[in-house]
């Protein structure tokens, strides 16, 4: 009788044995196949969520790695005077570089990008109009209360912070405000590459505060020399149905009815020398959302950036809020494929082990009738097997049930986990959550995205992933037969059939 012929009718001779060993192969195979698969779902959450929040890196100041500068530099000073007076605030005041055009022209060749929008900001006096929200009678309290608010970035002077918002960009049409329809063209002509300086579009609003039209002139003034203005011819009114926040209704240059745009050259001019041939920011537009990490990688290889200063912000706040806890169960989940195949193969050897020994009559019998010892390991083998093509094939019936009750209940554990976590931290925050982000410590607070924590993960399990899993299982399988195995090629024929009489 060959050794396949034995093997199958050892199975159904030995039931309850190979219950136990189909128990528990099968439960090492949904265990493997559910944590290879979460994987996968993983990534694939991964490019979805990038779909959802786009392709735009920013390049900007790294704000952070100026918060360590400051918190540094301001460890490493006295904590006072020689006579007893406070540190003076200029210590703790952040300085805003400027980043060059030679970054964003040397970015802009890259294969990833379909474009991009250049930008930057001052606020400013209204001089020859009245600023929407305004009002003469507010005019001298705004005065003196805005008077004693520092101006960063104009050289530590104190100056009023401004009732307009004056926002340069390179083409109107690439900002995030106009692709997302919050705002749109009323009358004359957008900012674009090749708008002439010195020009302005204003809003709907402001335009009908101050009676102005597409052709008028408004004059700007200086937040910190009053004697300094400047003269822009209105090409443009704009509507916008921007949110109208609460800091808007206490500074009206926050408000999006004051905020005027201007192309880069008029902005440049007015911001100073060293915003010649430089912006506040760039956002450059991948052609696909999934080329986010070879873009800021090829970025970081090939170009000149000074990222010790600047940084390319893929929205990675909003991106680890979506996808922190399934990242977490993903690392779990690789982790636990390690764990339960080692530990699988060890219970699934001890097993076998004691299968074989109390099979030595078996054996001996076998020996004496001149059976060779691989052809009884190979028996031995094709019993485990044929036990592991029922199991694959029970896992491919239980693999997605299975695989999407593991994943979802270990991605709620991780969530709630992750709430616990927040809300400690927001409780040992000092002035707890009171909403106030004000100062230094709400410039550099990691931004509150609009956008919700991935709570569901869908796993389908693949034919790759049944594959692996199947790969896995076979290999694990036979270690855990030849292991055992060897104690077989020492048995005697004679002393096995001596000692069982």
């Amino acid at each position: 009788m060959n050794f396949f012929k034995r093997a199958i009718l050892s199975i159904k001779s030995r039931l309850s044995k190979t219950l136990l060993l189909f128990t528990v192969i099968t439960t090492i195979c949904l265990l493997v196949l559910s944590g290879i698969s979460i994987q996968t779902a993983s990534k694939a959450a991964g490019v979805l969520a990038r779909q959802q929040l786009g392709a735009e890196v920013t390049l900007k100041v790294d704000t952070q790695k100026m918060r360590e500068s400051m918190i540094k530099s301001k460890e490493s000073s006295p904590s006072g005077t020689p006579n007893g007076e406070p540190p003076s605030v200029e210590r703790m005041k952040p300085t805003m570089t400027p980043i060059s055009t030679e970054y964003i022209d040397e970015l802009l060749k890259s294969e990833y990008i379909e474009g991009y929008l250049a930008q930057s900001s001052t606020s400013l006096l209204a001089s020859n109009f009245t600023a929407v929200g305004s009002s003469d009678n507010e005019d001298s309290t705004t005065e003196e209360s805005n008077s004693k608010v520092p101006q960063f970035g104009q050289g530590g002077k104190i100056g009023n912070i401004g009732d307009v918002t004056l926002t340069g960009v390179s083409n109107l049409e690439q900002t995030s405000s106009f692709k997302k329809n919050n705002i749109s063209m009323v009358e004359g002509e957008a900012i674009t590459d090749k708008t002439t300086s010195n020009v302005a579009i204003i809003e709907e609003a402001l335009a009908s505060e101050n009676d102005l039209s597409v052709g008028d002139t408004i004059t700007v003034g200086s937040t910190s020399d009053e004697d300094t203005t400047y003269d822009l011819k209105i090409i443009g009114i704009y509507t916008s149905n921007e949110d109208f926040t609460e800091q808007a209704m206490m500074n009206t240059a926050v408000s999006p009815y004051n905020n005027i745009y201007t192309n880069l050259e008029t902005i440049s001019n007015i911001k100073g020398s060293d915003y010649e041939n430089a912006v506040d920011s760039a956002i450059f537009y991948l052609n696909d959302p999934t080329n986010v990490d070879s873009f800021i990688a090829d970025a970081k290889e090939n170009s000149s950036i000074d990222f010790d200063t600047f940084t390319l912000d893929a929205n990675d706040a909003a991106y680890e809020q979506m996808l922190g806890p399934i990242e977490n169960i993903s690392s779990f989940s690789k982790i636990a494929v390690y764990v339960i195949s080692i530990a699988g193969g060890l219970i699934l050897t001890l097993i076998i082990m004691l299968s074989i020994r109390d099979r030595n009559q078996e054996i001996g019998i076998l020996l004496s009738l001149g059976e060779k010892k691989p052809k009884i390991i190979a028996q031995f083998a094709v019993e485990i097997l044929l036990i592991l093509v029922l199991s694959l094939g029970a896992s491919s019936l239980l693999g997605n049930s299975t695989s999407n009750i593991v994943a979802n209940q270990l991605l709620s554990s991780e969530i709630s986990s992750s709430e616990n976590s927040n809300e400690v931290n927001a409780a040992e925050m000092p002035g707890g959550d009171r909403g106030s982000n004000k100062g230094f410590g709400g410039m550099f607070s990691k931004p509150n995205s609009d956008v919700d924590v991935i709570d569901e993960l869908d796993v389908s399990v693949s034919s790759n992933d049944f594959f692996k899993m199947a790969v896995l299982g076979t290999t694990i399988s036979l270690i855990a037969t030849c292991v055992p195995a060897v104690t077989v090629m020492r048995l005697n024929p004679k002393n096995i059939l001596s000692k069982h009489s």
